[in-house]
């Protein structure tokens, strides 16, 4: 997504995508101020290093849910979905999936709270509503704004 703003220095349109930047190569973009009427945004650069991880972290999560989705749509069981060898690299990326399988939840829902619960080492999902799947799935959302992780 681009946002046209006035021209500054020699860059006229700022990225406020990891992937718009990451394909423009752009190095850096001095912070501005962008006011959407109710809505004030500061975008800020980050070092190209930066947006080039969090770029890789995002095809690596895209790829192993993808792989995690194939593999495990046969199955019922929950402990072999969540010992699907994609699931426990996606829980291996820690911290940095968080985001990531927080946009997979509110996208597509999914299984996610096992590897939730072992990135975070939290479970703010109430007794009373275990194996409820649309419940938990909204605790765990509550959560990730709290935390703001979306």
């Amino acid at each position: 997504m681009w946002v046209d703003l006035p021209p500054m220095d020699s860059a006229s349109r700022v990225g406020l995508t990891i992937a718009d930047a990451h394909r423009e190569e752009r190095n850096i973009i001095p912070p501005r101020h962008l006011d959407l009427g109710t809505l004030t945004v500061t975008l800020m650069s980050a070092p190209r290093s930066r947006i080039s991880s969090a770029f890789a972290d995002e095809q690596k999560f895209r790829r192993l849910a993808n792989q995690w989705r194939a593999e495990t749509r046969p199955l019922s069981s929950d402990s072999d979905i969540v010992a699907n060898f994609a699931y426990q690299q996606i829980i291996g990326m820690g911290e940095r999936a968080l985001p990531l399988i927080f946009d997979e939840m509110q996208a597509h829902g999914g299984r996610w709270f096992w590897a939730l619960r072992a990135i975070t080492g939290e479970n703010p999902v109430r007794p009373e509503d275990r194996g409820d799947a649309r419940r938990m799935t909204q605790t765990w959302l509550e959560w990730a704004r709290e935390h703001n992780y979306v």
